[in-house]
């Protein structure tokens, strides 16, 4: 009996250690991989694995962010080419990827000092990417891009107002992206 009392104060004080600590830690993680949760990947096409283009009576699984004139348009002017822009964590969550084509032009998208807002067209909301106190904003930022590196945002999508199919409009700092569908 005596030892649970003498116990029961480590417990306690380790058990605050816990929620201060290892709750954060484990809720950025699963936050981080959550986000590329998305859409499922396909074996490699050496394991015999077929891409769902090739799939007999199936259409492309996700349509493009931009159409093809609006996608050289955004790399001629911007130097990214817009990847995906995905639903992620039921909906919570917007998955946008870029990939650098010009990284003197796409300098202004990777920018640590400028914020990044998703805008919902339909409603004016602006979405913001999230900053966690211990990992920081769920954003790519680096002071020198790496032409053909892939970057990522996620953006909060609060009360689920942006669903699949929306138009929205990516603004960082100068950079305006606009009429990005929503995968």
């Amino acid at each position: 009996m005596n030892t649970c009392k003498t116990f029961h104060p480590l417990l306690a004080a380790s058990t605050g250690l816990m929620f201060r600590i290892f709750i954060p830690v484990i809720a950025a993680v699963f936050l981080l991989t959550g986000a590329g949760c998305s859409s499922t990947c396909p074996k490699p096409a050496g394991a015999g694995a077929r891409l769902p283009e090739d799939l007999p009576g199936k259409e492309r699984i996700s349509a493009p962010v931009a159409s093809k004139e609006a996608a050289a348009d955004i790399s001629r002017q911007w130097g990214v080419n817009v990847e995906s822009l995905r639903l992620s964590a039921h909906g919570h969550l917007l998955d946008a990827r870029y990939r650098v084509t010009d990284a003197g032009k796409a300098a202004a998208l990777a920018d640590p000092k400028s914020k990044a807002f998703l805008i919902h067209e339909a409603t004016g909301i602006r979405l913001k990417v999230p900053s966690m106190p211990k990992v920081g904003t769920l954003r790519s930022t680096a002071t020198r891009l790496t032409p053909g590196t892939i970057y990522v945002m996620l953006f909060a999508n609060q009360g689920q107002v942006v669903k699949a199919s929306d138009l929205v409009t990516l603004e960082i700092g100068k950079c305006r992206i606009e009429h990005l569908k929503v995968q």
